[in-house]
């Protein structure tokens, strides 16, 4: 019996540790999500790159709810070399806002053909 005590505390612990991780990954993840977006606001392509190589959600919202991505920010900067970084980390160019705009329609609308060939390309 006491043998079985202790194996529940250990599983228990080791349990406790493992949600500790999880949601200090959450919280380390949500954090970079809110420097990506900063430094595309900056229009900092160094800092986008720093923040996506440490893990940062090249997907994530800009605003909670908005369906605006990193990607839709780049975009609306007008700056193809943001554009194209997002896209090799795995953004996703069919992602829609909370208006079901894409980040191309968005690019073909601001008639940004740079940017337009950068999301159309394969």
């Amino acid at each position: 019996m006491g043998l079985g005590i202790l194996l529940a505390v250990g599983v228990c612990a080791s349990l406790g540790l493992a949600r500790a991780r999880y949601l200090q990954w959450r919280w380390d993840r949500s954090v970079l999500n809110v420097k990506l977006h900063a430094a595309l606001d900056k229009q900092d392509l160094l800092a986008v790159e720093e923040a996506l190589r440490h893990g940062a959600d090249p997907n994530a919202e800009e605003r909670p709810g908005t369906g605006f991505t990193g990607l839709m920010h780049a975009v609306e900067h007008g700056n193809p070399a943001l554009v194209k970084a997002l896209l090799n980390a795995g953004a996703d160019r069919e992602r829609q806002d909370h208006t079901g705009t894409t980040a191309l329609e968005q690019a073909q609308k601001a008639q940004l053909a740079e940017i337009v060939q950068v999301l159309q390309a394969p």
